[in-house]
């Protein structure tokens, strides 16, 4: 294998792209007809396995791809299904920097349809069935057991070989997030609604309804809700019902009539799914009936001017006129109609409450926005969690908020409806919540508990890389190198140091914290603390060499090189001029090496530090004693002086009352003889 891998890298053209030592990616090869608009699609080649047709996408967002899915399908073999092979970041040169790349084995044929085409060619049914509805029926039990989502089935998804003999091959749903590309046509209602980006994974549910619209459109040769922007499919669903609505007074094929009403039902608890298909396959009749459409109110509510006659309408009309709903909230009009017009009272009460701050956690005031966002949620309790331009499922959080690293205003968004505790509030709304609007409040209670920190490792950083485990390094340090783990996250790191700031930048400590197993809260606190450059430089070594440690990470030598080069204070903490001598020479050693946590064990050794306290508290008292000392002499000094000067004037006095009372007497003396 070996031997092969590198023969493919020695004789590959000079443009080509190397992944893993297998894959050898053509980009002087586009396909255009399995690209995306997220995507682009080249031509490839397998060097374990030369004759499999395989091609390359190259992913052209920083959202997160799907490689949950990537790694539980691969190695699976699904005739029905694209497979996928291998991923993995590569240097891009069109790109001026790294993209992700996903290989995956080459569907023989042709689309049935291109993007965004309104009208197709009908199949008949009988054809339908043989080459459609069975072994699709097989594959979607199949990634059911698996418990993977697709959530990418449409036309325009869809390859057919059937000239050559083959089958119809379902394309990829790795390279975005989940139903990304997905027109409202193909998704739920509840899914439709939310922001591309934050429709979630989905359950088996929604890929069975995407399949049923899939199949109306191929029994038909199109429906007229594909001509219509995802607004008007939405409200047209919500008030025809989904299967009225694609369906569009039209007379589907006799036999695909029972198929659809099953699949296309709006409740997600009665939609057909892998049981009920398998039966109709086997001839069995199960005469699904469409659930209740919503009802009517006598008189519509007006927003915007246009007239709603259903609280679902609403609700979305609300969502779409926010900085007017407010006002309409407020002014009781909303509560009245749904109390009088809609005959639900608990609901009118709901909306009353919407306004109420109430229990020990609560928000401690409901904004406007926090009211609409309330409200809307109260009328549409099965429909995303909206807050302005901010809307997702709760499995959808993480790749709608991935999608707002970009857009700092829907990043608030989000951070104030967690704040708010809409989540919770939702939750509420339920007298017996299911388990997964339990785990809901769960979410809520982690990312509120992470927004309400403002250090380092926290706040929106840290929610995106919890909620997004296979996402990338945002840290505009190594945002080319596409670090989705810590190893690669490090090597990148030391590539790209920067000697003039510290390594850490919010992005890179929360990515940190999330991925790490062990609990960083110190290592983070202690970076907010730091204040002095010592400080400051120890507390990003200590994070990022216990980062090293623990993943086994490559040498990190340029990185040990930048933290010796700011070592001046940290080494300069030590008193004793041998000792820092010592450890600058073994710090420059340990350099080598590229082991940031011997390099720190050097640098902030703790033994060192206690004798050079000590030594440092001995010589302080010496020196305060000898200080003391020379004080005392020079004092006894002075006094010396003192008693000499006296004893000086003493004796100067008596010799000069001898020497006057000798010349006295000299004179007497003299007198006298």
């Amino acid at each position: 294998m070996a031997s092969s891998s590198a023969a493919a890298r020695e004789n590959a053209p000079a443009d080509s792209v190397i992944l893993a030592d297998r894959f050898e990616i053509q980009p002087q090869l586009p396909l255009l007809d399995l690209a995306h608009a997220h995507a682009s699609a080249f031509a490839a080649w397998d060097s374990d396995d030369p004759g499999l047709p395989v091609y390359a996408l190259i992913i052209e967002h920083d959202l997160p791809v799907r490689e949950q899915q990537l790694r539980t399908l691969k190695g699976t073999r699904k005739p029905a299904l694209v497979q996928p092979l291998g991923w993995g970041p590569v240097d891009w040169p069109a790109a001026g920097g790294r993209r992700m790349a996903v290989i995956l084995t080459r569907p023989a044929g042709r689309r049935l349809a291109e993007p965004g085409q309104v009208d197709l060619i009908a199949i008949p049914a009988k054809q339908l069935l043989s080459e459609f509805i069975t072994p699709f029926a097989a594959l979607l039990r199949d990634l059911g057991d698996m418990r993977v989502t697709h959530r990418n089935i449409r036309p325009d998804n869809l390859y057919s070989d059937l000239e050559k003999g083959g089958g119809w091959v379902l394309g990829e749903c790795f390279s975005a997030p989940a139903a990304y590309a997905q027109s409202a046509l193909h998704e739920t209602v509840e899914r439709a609604m939310a922001m591309r980006e934050g429709r979630g994974h989905g359950t088996s549910a929604d890929d069975y309804y995407a399949f049923g619209v899939t199949l109306a459109l191929l029994a038909m040769g199109g429906s007229p809700l594909s001509s219509l922007t995802d607004d008007q499919v939405i409200a047209a669903k919500m008030e025809q019902g989904s299967y009225a609505a694609i369906i569009a007074g039209r007379r589907p094929p006799a036999e695909l009539s029972e198929i659809l009403h099953g699949l296309l039902c709006d409740d997600r608890d009665t939609r057909w799914g892998a049981q009920e298909l398998d039966n109709w396959l086997l001839g069995g009749r199960q005469n699904p009936s469409p659930p209740p459409l919503e009802s009517q109110a006598g008189r519509g509510f007006y927003i915007g001017g246009e007239e709603y006659k259903t609280i679902r309408t609403a609700a979305l009309a609300l969502d779409r006129n926010w900085d007017l709903a407010a006002t309409l909230i407020k002014d009781d009009g909303l509560e009245r109609w749904v109390r009088s017009c809609v005959k639900d009272t608990a609901r009118a009460d709901a909306i009353v409450s919407c306004r109420v701050s109430a229990g020990q956690n609560a928000p401690r005031m409901i904004s406007d926005d926090l009211l609409v966002a309330r409200t809307i949620t109260v009328l549409d309790p099965n429909g995303p969690l909206r807050f302005r331009q901010f809307s997702a499922m709760p499995d959808g959080f993480g790749a709608a908020l991935a999608a707002t690293t970009q857009k700092p205003e829907i990043a608030r968004l989000f951070l104030e409806m967690i704040s708010g505790m809409l989540p919770a509030f939702r939750v509420g709304l339920e007298q017996n919540p299911k388990p997964s609007l339990l785990s809901l409040q769960d979410l809520g209670s982690m990312l509120r508990r992470h927004l309400n920190q403002r250090g380092p490792g926290y706040g929106v950083e840290r929610c995106l890389y919890e909620l997004n485990p296979n996402l990338q390094c945002l840290s505009p340090r190594v945002a080319n190198y596409l670090a989705t783990d810590i190893p690669t996250l490090l090597s990148a790191m030391d590539a790209e140091i920067n000697n003039e700031e510290p390594p850490i930048d919010r992005h890179i400590a929360a990515f940190l914290a999330a991925r790490l197993r062990d609990n960083v809260d110190r290592n983070l606190n202690e970076i907010a603390a730091a204040s002095r450059p010592a400080d400051i430089v120890l507390s990003h070594l200590r994070l990022l060499a216990l980062a090293q440690e623990k993943v086994a990470a490559p040498p990190l030598p340029n990185l040990c090189a930048a933290f010796l080069a700011q070592m001046g204070p940290v080494i300069d903490d030590y008193g004793n001029i041998p000792l820092r001598k010592r450890v600058s020479q073994a710090a420059e050693k340990a350099v080598q090496q590229g082991k940031l946590a011997a390099f720190l064990a050097i640098i902030d050794n703790q033994a060192n530090r206690q004798w050079d306290i000590g030594n440092g508290n001995r010589a302080g008292a010496r020196f305060t004693k000898a200080k003391a000392e020379i004080k005392r002499l020079i004092s006894a000094n002075e006094h010396r002086h003192l008693d000499a000067e006296k004893l000086g004037h003493r004796w100067a006095a008596s010799l000069g009352a001898i020497i006057a009372a000798t010349a006295v007497a000299a004179t007497i003396y003299s007198q006298m003889s």
